[in-house]
């Protein structure tokens, strides 16, 4: 008797073979906008050619981040909050707006619509992915 063998593929397999990316890192960013921001669904079983434009969707957003490793910090009395890409101050939001300047980031600090009067506004070096 023949035994069928079924060989399961995460999706970081597919990713990497689909991308051609091999830094774990990178294919776990990668993955993570995957399943949260483009398709918002379990990829295990869905078609390739669907399941590739997705990967290189997800890459581009994850590579326009790692682009601009700049985020706007407002210190105050109530402690550090970050500023999100809706334009307001958050506490521990899951993802912050990213700029690709220092400069950039303060401009949109100054803008936002619930800064709290009498705080600092500084832009920090906030890396997207670990650095190696």
């Amino acid at each position: 008797m023949n035994s069928l063998v079924i060989e399961a593929v995460t999706a970081e397999q597919r990713v990497s073979a689909a991308l051609c990316v091999f830094d774990p890192d990178l294919i776990c960013a990668v993955v993570s906008v995957l399943h949260e921001e483009v398709f918002m669904m379990t990829v295990d079983d869905m078609d390739p050619v669907i399941f590739k434009m997705g990967a290189e969707q997800a890459h581009a957003i994850v590579y326009g981040r790692i682009l601009r490793p700049f985020v706007a910090v407002e210190f105050a009395l109530g402690g550090p909050r970050l500023l999100r890409p809706d334009g307001t101050f958050a506490e521990a939001p899951d993802r912050p707006a990213r700029y690709a300047t220092q400069v950039a980031a303060l401009l949109a600090a100054e803008k936002a619509s619930n800064r709290r009067t009498n705080s600092a506004v500084v832009a920090r070096n906030q890396p997207y992915l670990p650095i190696a």
